[in-house]
């Protein structure tokens, strides 16, 4: 087996791209990926995970779009599926992963930035950190970048009203196939 650096994983939607923009600031290539071939043995695996429920309603705008009033559109197949896809990644990487962070922690406690700064060997400048949180919040990168999803959905009451809808409608399943 060859050994190569520490990787970052995690399944999509989860928050990576705000992540590896932040770890960009101090100069990280994180190595990033969906997924991994554990053929060639990495030092180590950072994953980044973020409420499931959150994950596949993300990944359902993205590919159906906006439901709009009718929340029958949602796609109880595709939930299904990636629910299952998601809890195979889950067991996988929570079983080889050194530094296991939610995203939903990582936006409350700024410490956690230590544990993987310190993973990376890069020490912290609170000043740079709170910068590059502020410029990769959601609202900054939308006015940077030109992105249909991100500024016609994610930004809007009514995605966040979808959220709660797909939530009270499968939030217990999901919940159920991750356990």
């Amino acid at each position: 087996m060859n050994e190569t650096k520490c990787l970052f994983i995690s399944f999509p939607r989860s928050g990576s791209h705000f992540v590896n923009n932040v770890l960009r600031t101090y100069g990280i290539d994180s190595k990033h990926g969906h997924d991994i071939d554990l053929i060639a043995k990495p030092k180590g695996i950072f994953y980044l995970y973020r409420n499931p429920v959150d994950v596949i309603f993300s990944y359902h705008s993205a590919e159906f779009g906006q439901i709009g009033e009718n929340s029958s559109n949602f796609r109880e197949d595709f939930v299904l599926d990636f629910s299952q896809r998601l809890s195979n990644h889950r067991k996988f990487y929570f079983q080889h992963s050194d530094l296991k962070i939610s995203f939903e922690s990582l936006l409350k406690n700024e410490n956690l930035w230590n544990q993987i700064l310190d993973y990376y060997n890069v020490g912290i400048d609170k000043k740079v950190l709170q910068w590059a949180i502020e410029e990769n919040c959601k609202e900054k990168l939308a006015q940077k970048i030109n992105r249909q999803y991100m500024n016609k959905n994610m930004l809007t009451n009514e995605y966040n009203e979808n959220r709660l809808k797909f939530k009270q409608i499968f939030g217990e399943t999901i919940e159920g196939i991750l356990k």
